[in-house]
């Protein structure tokens, strides 16, 4: 009996899943944790600043946006993109990027994009912004499916312990692109990046944390790990960012154009 090979088109509730083949079942995987993690999540922003992790990291003014926005990436709800025009609304779609050549946006192969990002580091995803297109890149896949859920603790009024380990898993990363897609399909809002949990928590405003994808990763692993000490974010210690706080360095520039997958131009319409 002949073995199929795994299908081109996967499919996680209303998220498809293009050219991860054997991966496909992990990507679903990861989108089935992350579900799991937003439910109590989303349950506990309506508290607002009520709740420790909420006050932390997004404050007072912000609580409708994100949970808007956390509840998109849980539906996985259509939204008008610039490249999907006005007459449509799309669904973020996942990539794998594999090899060199077979994944080329605005001229952009993409397989060279995740081996040496903006930054010069190896990005594992990228969002391309003004679309509906996610690249999960190779180091992705050095990432551990289940969050370690791993929670700081807190000297002088700011985060100690290892950053990563609230950051570091496959669900948390497509979190992180997922909210980048939601943030961008928000007209009013524009793209931030600030990684240092510090910095999200004591230099960013309600209106900032909203725009900062860190800021719901954080948060979101912050509420499954039941983390329970975080610094006071209206205690300032006046500490600076450092420029590559908010630098955004796993996106890019969608404008126009079109995404090229094995030579030929995709159509979301039939993928």
């Amino acid at each position: 009996m002949a073995i199929s090979a795994p299908p081109v088109v996967g499919q996680a509730g209303n998220y498809e899943i293009h050219r991860c083949y054997d991966r496909t079942p992990f990507v679903t995987r990861a989108l089935d944790v992350l579900w799991t993690m937003l439910i109590p999540a989303i349950e506990s922003a309506s508290y607002g600043t009520g709740n420790a992790a909420f006050n932390a990291f997004f404050k007072s003014g912000s609580e409708t946006v994100v949970r808007t926005i956390l509840n998109d990436v849980k539906e996985g709800t259509p939204k008008q993109t610039l490249w999907s025009g006005k007459n449509r609304k799309d669904t973020p779609v996942f990539f794998c990027v594999r090899e060199p050549g077979k994944l080329i946006f605005q001229g952009v192969d993409i397989y060279q994009r995740c081996l040496r990002g903006a930054q010069g580091s190896a990005p594992p995803a990228i969002y391309a912004l003004g679309s509906n297109f996610i690249f999960i890149c190779p180091t992705h896949w050095q990432m551990p499916l289940d969050p370690t859920y791993i929670c700081p603790t807190v000297v002088n009024n700011l985060f100690s312990g290892y950053q990563l380990g609230l950051l570091n898993s496959m669900p948390l990363n497509l979190l992180h692109e997922l909210v980048h897609f939601y943030v961008d399909s928000m007209a009013s809002i524009q793209q931030l990046e600030v990684l240092d949990w510090n910095s999200a928590v004591l230099q960013l405003n309600a209106i900032d944390s909203a725009k900062n994808a860190f800021s719901y990763v954080y948060y979101v692993a912050s509420v499954r790990a039941q983390c329970k000490a975080f610094p006071d974010p209206k205690s300032s210690t006046g500490r600076r960012l450092l420029a590559a706080d908010v630098s955004i360095s796993d996106v890019i520039d969608a404008g126009g154009g079109d995404l090229i997958v094995d030579g030929k131009p995709f159509d979301p319409a039939t993928g």
